[in-house]
């Protein structure tokens, strides 16, 4: 899944695009330099990593190490959510 979101910070609202890849990896990339800019990092342990939904364009990806909050314009904080649990999901088996 990948996705064009803001990120937010305190004060400020960063566009990034956000990777999710099969490995499962999540990857944060700047869209103007196409550079990666951050991986989150993704433990064995399921419950290392959770995805919260505030509203349909809020979500925030909770790690033990920092809580990271998006939103994505067209609202698919759900399918974000879904796509990563799934991957968490396949990982337990």
């Amino acid at each position: 899944m990948i996705s064009k979101l803001k990120k937010i910070q305190k004060l400020s609202r960063k566009k990034i695009q956000l990777i999710l890849t099969e490995k499962p990896k999540l990857i944060s990339v700047d869209p103007s330099k196409m550079m990666a800019k951050e991986n989150i990092v993704w433990s064995n342990n399921p419950a290392d990593l959770s995805v919260q939904v505030s509203n349909s364009s809020h979500f925030k990806i909770c790690t033990p190490k920092k809580v990271l909050s998006f939103e994505d314009v067209k609202q698919r904080a759900w399918q974000w959510r879904k796509a990563i649990e799934g991957l968490q999901q396949r990982q337990i088996q």
